[in-house]
């Protein structure tokens, strides 16, 4: 029953995670941002964050829980790179470079190639979650 529960978590985690990247593109493919829509962007990573810490405890959890399982496997392994890389994307590149542009703006923002960051980082998520249902159905 905990299993259960904790993979809920986990997928509800993955959801969020989803939809705060999901939303942060289709924000950011506007390019220039006024500072309403920029609040609401800060909001929407401040989701993706609570969303990246529930699937990092969650995933922690279900990795002790089956260990053996995963220990081997290299879809894992991926999964959890990828995961890492989609951090180091949202954290060293996105944000940065938001809070870059925000600083030197007065008014409006314009966000450059953000989106393109932003776009990656969804397909990255599509490929976390993709993977980690081949690796429960499999």
């Amino acid at each position: 029953m905990l299993h259960t529960i904790v993979l809920a978590l986990h997928v509800i985690g993955a959801g969020i995670m989803f939809g705060a990247v999901f939303f942060a593109f289709l924000i950011a493919l506007q390019r220039v941002l006024d500072p309403s829509k920029l609040a609401t962007l800060k909001s929407i990573f401040l989701f993706g964050t609570i969303g990246a810490i529930a699937q990092t405890i969650t995933g922690i959890i279900l990795y002790f829980q089956e260990a053996g399982e995963f220990r081997d496997s290299k879809m894992f392994w991926i999964k959890i790179g990828l995961f890492a890389l989609d951090g180091i994307i949202a954290l060293l590149i996105v944000d940065r470079r938001i809070k870059l542009i925000e600083s030197k703006s007065k008014g409006d923002v314009d966000l450059g190639s953000t989106y393109l960051w932003t776009l990656l980082s969804v397909l990255i998520i599509s490929s976390i979650i993709t993977l980690g249902v081949f690796l429960v159905e499999g």
